[in-house]
């Protein structure tokens, strides 16, 4: 009895050590995943310096030489802070979410395919008048410059998927609007009944 009580408390000291060791591990990699908030980063991609600073509750203020600047440093910030966030936006846009989510979500990705917001995002980029296209490509350059590069980790939610996000374009930025504005007219037949 003594040799199953002692075998036991083996067994479970060694599990509790591993358990232990991978919550440190798990939690050292999670903290690299998160964006540097602090110091100085080189990235190509903006014509000037940029200075980013971040307040006490974490809000940046993007200090630039030009516009363009500007939106590559606006860029950069939502890339580091909601680079998953934009990635499932782009997929949801695109009717590409039955790749990561499986079959429950093919009905959605049907529905907006058929709509085809992604093409017509396409098509009004080349609308654009060219200033226009030159801000929706600073702030897409921005968004890629931030990017986890030399081996640190993604945000969870692509390690999770076993995803690798793509690079963001200019189309991907109006086609997110485009689904926003989709998403904003969801009660369209309720306000024109309360019209009526």
């Amino acid at each position: 009895m003594k040799r199953i009580l002692l075998a036991t408390c083996i067994t479970l000291a060694f599990a509790f050590g591993l358990a232990s060791l991978w919550l440190v591990v798990t939690a050292l990699w999670l903290k690299g995943s998160l964006p540097v908030l602090s110091g100085e980063i080189q990235v190509q991609g903006s014509d000037a310096p940029i200075r980013i600073v971040r307040d006490l509750d974490g809000i940046p203020h993007i200090y630039a030489k030009s516009r363009d600047d500007a939106l590559f440093g606006l860029g950069f910030v939502h890339g580091q802070d909601r680079l998953w966030q934009m990635d499932f936006q782009r997929r949801t846009v695109q009717g590409r979410l039955s790749e990561i989510a499986g079959s429950t979500t093919l009905v959605a990705d049907i529905y907006l395919r058929t709509l085809g917001l992604y093409r017509a995002a396409q098509q009004s980029l080349e609308h654009l008048s060219p200033q226009a296209r030159r801000a929706f490509e600073y702030y897409a350059a921005g968004v890629n410059a931030a990017r986890p590069k030399h081996g640190k980790p993604l945000p969870p939610e692509f390690f999770m998927l076993v995803v690798n996000p793509e690079p963001w374009t200019a189309t991907d930025s109006i086609a997110v609007l485009k689904g926003i504005a989709v998403q904003l007219s969801a009660n369209a037949f309720q306000e024109i009944f309360r019209l009526q």
